[in-house]
């Protein structure tokens, strides 16, 4: 499964009016559920907070990638959310997030979930994505970047 399968302009906020990690995931899986992509949102929401309790998803560098697997829905979804101001997501660098990649999968499929994640990380890693992103306007420059 390619990360680019997963990317849909309908499932990206540009900008998120979320101030904090808990309302940007909120707003994120409300965005899903409004696509018609997710039909439990407590669920939904339950595994991503569960996941969040382990280890903050705020990987530093402005970008957090909060996560869960959950048997509410039957194939990977991903929503993107961009912050003009930043959140504080607890990010192990102690900087503010812009980048929200919130990805959930089915229980019985870990692997495509791992794979996912994989390709986010190393699709961060170019510090230009970083900072053309931070820039999107809408979600169609988003998906510019990310298809470059």
């Amino acid at each position: 499964m390619a990360l680019a399968n997963l990317i849909k302009q309908e499932n990206i906020q540009v900008p998120l009016t979320a101030k904090t990690k808990t309302e940007a995931v909120c707003e994120m899986i409300g965005l899903l559920n409004k696509n018609g992509l997710i039909h439990d949102v407590k669920a939904v929401t339950d595994a991503v907070f569960e996941r969040e309790a382990l280890s903050s998803t705020g990987l530093g560098d402005g970008i957090a990638v909060p996560h869960a697997k959950t048997e509410s829905i039957q194939a990977p979804v991903l929503a993107i959310g961009i912050s003009k101001e930043g959140i504080d997501f607890q990010a192990h660098d102690g900087e503010p997030v812009y980048v929200i990649f919130l990805m959930i999968a089915p229980k019985s499929q870990p692997g495509q979930h791992i794979e996912a994640l994989s390709e986010i990380a190393k699709m961060m890693q170019a510090p230009i994505v970083m900072k053309m992103l931070k820039k999107a306007d809408t979600s169609q420059d988003v998906i510019d970047v990310l298809s470059e």
